[in-house]
């Protein structure tokens, strides 16, 4: 007769643990090991009610679909390095300074608060991005986080410390500090929840959101220490980049603030930077724009300064940013709303100032971000208007590219032409089933997408016909 096994002793559903089996392992409380499991990456596995890719191979009659999961060999990287032990060292230093303080010995607590063990992140943000390259690509959530806690009232009761609020607003300006001084910003679109932008940094692109200057009052269904973890270790990861970007061009690190401008606000825009190398002109290049005091001074400047453009007094300014009536306007000033200059680098163009002019109904704001087949009014309008800017500013050609240009649009026509629908059926069959029938799907999409955008054209017509 045979031993009875255990379960979960063999085969790959040993390899996941119970979050409870995982504490039980570490010795940590269950805040400690959220902290650990945000600070290293780490994330529960859906093994229980998982797919084929998580659950492959695994007996999910044996898993509870109650319980949260954890690869053990996740829980061993959680147990790797020193920030464990840092971890119990906090914990055993805050007994200490809770029995001092219950016994009233307020000067030996103090003493013993300053003593507090300290850890560094930053050779877990080397672990999580071993290069840089790998640590840009991770700034969207970086960068959009701290703008959202630098945007927040500071309440050290309900997790969000003052000192690491006034952290993130200034490493947030380091970043916009060097992508308005590098011109490196694509796109950017104004929307409900804030202004987007979009950014091609090494090769990789960044996009974040900005909120509105509204003042904001902190739920209390929003566990703001868990937001605090995070922002712990996005703020060393975004401190490293900048670093590091900065040493790239050449350029002074930390940025630091102009002496006319040290009682002000810590924007980037009365930063001052040494060094760095010369960067090609823009499409703001020549011009000077003073922002009114309702214009948003921070995503607005950031869209003037990474197009060339630079930020003067109303005496010596060629164009007026305003949102509100004017009584007076100068003829030798351009007066146009905010959204002028966030159209503009859309575009790539300069858009004509009548449209955008001060108490006139605004053209539609539309998305960058977007790849809609029903293309809108406003959207044709605007291509019109780029064609006509190319035509007007072609450079001069060089030879050997006009015959690469040619080389290359000859090859398009004839596949083009050689490429007949039959053959195109032909070539499909040959491929995978597997990548034949993901084709089929793309395709589906696609003239699902088709007839719905004809649709909808076909409702504008008769909706103008009958304005007519």
């Amino acid at each position: 007769m045979t031993l009875k096994k255990k379960p979960n002793t063999e085969g790959n559903t040993r390899n996941y643990i119970t979050r409870s089996q995982a504490l039980k392992r570490l010795q940590v409380s269950l805040r400690d090991f959220q902290r650990l499991c945000i600070l290293k990456g780490v994330y529960p596995r859906d093994v229980a009610r998982g797919n084929t890719l998580t659950s492959k191979g695994i007996n999910r009659k044996k898993l509870k679909k109650d319980k949260i999961y954890y690869h053990i060999n996740d829980v061993r990287y959680l147990a790797a390095g020193d920030l464990l032990a840092k971890f119990r060292d906090i914990s055993a230093h805050l007994k200490r300074y809770r029995k001092l303080v219950a016994r009233g010995e307020l000067l030996d607590a103090k003493l013993a608060d300053k003593r507090r063990p300290k850890y560094s992140l930053t050779g877990i943000v080397k672990e999580r991005c071993p290069a840089l390259v790998n640590a840009v690509a991770e700034l969207d959530d970086a960068i959009s986080t701290i703008a959202a806690v630098a945007a927040l009232p500071a309440d050290g009761k309900k997790g969000i410390n003052p000192k690491v609020a006034a952290e993130c607003h200034q490493h947030l300006q380091h970043f916009l500090k060097y992508v308005s001084e590098t011109r490196c910003l694509k796109k950017t679109f104004i929307s409900i929840k804030g202004f987007y932008f979009q950014a091609e940094i090494l090769g990789e692109t960044v996009t974040w959101i900005l909120p509105h200057c509204f003042s904001q009052a902190l739920p209390d269904e929003v566990d703001f220490n868990v937001i605090a973890t995070f922002v712990e270790y996005y703020l060393e990861l975004v401190k490293l980049v900048n670093f590091k970007l900065y040493s790239m061009v050449g350029m002074s690190y930390p940025p630091v603030i102009k002496p006319e401008f040290a009682n002000i606000a810590n924007n980037y825009v009365h930063m001052d930077v040494t060094g760095g190398s010369a960067v090609k002109e823009g499409l703001f290049s020549g011009m000077r724009f003073f922002l009114s005091p309702e214009v948003p001074l921070v995503p607005t400047s950031l869209v003037i300064l990474s197009s060339g453009g630079t930020l003067s007094d109303i005496n010596h300014c060629t164009h007026v940013i305003i949102d509100r009536p004017v009584n007076e306007m100068d003829n030798k000033k351009d007066y146009v709303q905010p959204q002028y200059v966030f159209d503009c680098l859309n575009c790539g163009i300069l858009l004509p100032v009548q449209q955008y002019a001060p108490g006139v109904k605004l053209p539609h704001h539309l998305s960058p971000f977007v790849d809609d087949i029903a293309v809108p009014d406003r959207q044709i309008e605007l291509n019109k208007l780029i064609q006509e800017a190319l035509r007007h500013n072609l450079p001069e050609d060089d030879p050997e590219d006009l015959k690469a240009q040619r080389l290359q649009y000859q090859e398009g026509i004839r596949q083009e032409v050689t490429m007949t629908p039959e053959m195109k059926q032909m070539s499909k069959a040959l491929l995978p089933k597997k990548t034949r029938r993901l084709l089929s799907k793309i395709e589906y999409g696609e003239q699902r997408k088709a007839e719905a955008a004809e649709k909808l054209r076909q409702k504008k017509l008769a909706i103008k016909n009958k304005t007519k």
